[in-house]
């Protein structure tokens, strides 16, 4: 990623506070192929593709092909997992009447950010219980 890319993702990223839009900001986004090799996985730069539609919609994993072996780093998948964790809910709610986050919160702004309007949570239960 250059300076130009970064300085790109940094300026959306800082936008978490704005109402999320439901489209995810494209015009930040590199995009790549997975391509095997002998050495194993590797990315190839490809142009971006022309969409339907700029709103992120939502399916169930099952009703997408499943990704070929050959073209999964393992360690990506990885680093993505650990990107995706739930945002960790208490009960408690603010002065507003919104609930409180125990942790999560930069995901929480990174969801935004990319113009999600729902997020994965999961909740704790009331400390002392």
């Amino acid at each position: 990623m250059d300076d130009v890319e970064f300085k790109a993702l940094i300026q959306v990223a800082a936008n978490w506070q704005k109402e999320p839009t439901g489209v995810y900001p494209w015009e930040a986004k590199k995009h790549y192929q997975s391509v095997s090799g002998p050495l194993g996985v590797g990315l190839k730069a490809i142009p971006p593709p022309e969409l339907e539609s700029n709103e992120t919609t939502f399916l169930n994993v099952n009703e997408i092909e499943m990704p070929d072996p050959k073209l999964i780093h393992t360690g990506e998948v990885a680093t993505y997992v650990n990107a995706l964790v739930p945002i960790v809910m208490t009960h408690e709610k603010d002065a507003e009447g919104k609930l409180k986050i125990h942790d999560g919160r930069h995901r929480l702004a990174a969801w935004r950010a990319s113009g999600y309007k729902i997020v994965p949570v999961v909740y704790m239960k009331p400390e002392g219980v």
